[in-house]
């Protein structure tokens, strides 16, 4: 990923050429479209965003081979990046014809964060068998409370989770010379607001407000 180059995964396994060249095609592919309908070229960007993403890939993978149990912290900060949500919107960034500055790269770095960390703490209020998983990918919820058993881990998430739509609020609408498209502000705030819909598992591994939804969508 890091090396961005073809031949070098070669000496790779055939199922993860085929998987190497879909990103490396897909990507590039994206990179030219915003640079002939926007004149940027955000290819060393994106492929920034795909090389952090592996790396945080690669941190949980170290913890799971080595049996390290890593700190909720920890855990937490890289689960952000594993998310993929920070990947995400550094491509709609791209493709909505805006470029990282000097200027803008905090605000937009904050921007995304907020609504990625509010996707991991929901996914990770609810439990693998939700999603038909193993739990070996650790968990935000089971991380905190070894740390602090005597604590309401659900309860410790829910404000966290209400501290980033204070942040995210704040930085969507309090920014009055933000230079960031409101297309890109409104699909952070649409993401976050989504999230609680996609992991709101009941005691039945349902999710029925998205059932809901999906019905009055389709009938």
């Amino acid at each position: 990923i890091k090396m961005w180059d073809l031949a070098a995964a070669e000496s790779l396994p055939s199922y993860m050429i085929s998987c190497y060249k879909a990103l490396y095609t897909i990507t590039n592919d994206i990179a030219d479209m915003v640079r002939k309908e926007h004149g940027l070229n955000p290819i060393n960007h994106l492929k920034q965003a795909w090389a952090t993403l592996f790396d945080g890939f690669m941190i949980e993978g170290k913890w799971l081979s080595t049996n390290q149990v890593p700190t909720s912290e920890d855990y937490l900060r890289n689960g952000v990046i594993t998310s993929g949500a920070p990947l995400l919107f550094m491509h709609l960034l791209f493709m909505l014809g805006h470029d990282l500055t000097d200027d803008n790269n905090d605000h937009i770095l904050r921007v995304i964060s907020c609504p990625a960390k509010i996707m991991r703490l929901w996914d990770d209020m609810g439990s693998a068998k939700d999603e038909l998983q193993e739990g070996l990918d650790g968990s935000y919820k089971d991380l905190y409370q070894r740390e602090n058993p005597h604590a309401d881990a659900e309860k410790h998430m829910l404000d966290m989770i209400a501290g980033e739509w204070e942040d995210l609020n704040r930085e969507c609408f309090s920014q009055t010379k933000s230079t960031l498209p409101p297309s890109f502000m409104g699909a952070s705030l649409n993401f976050a607001r989504m999230v609680s819909i996609m992991y709101g598992y009941d005691d039945e591994q349902k999710l029925p407000a998205l059932e809901d939804y999906t019905r009055m969508l389709l009938f």
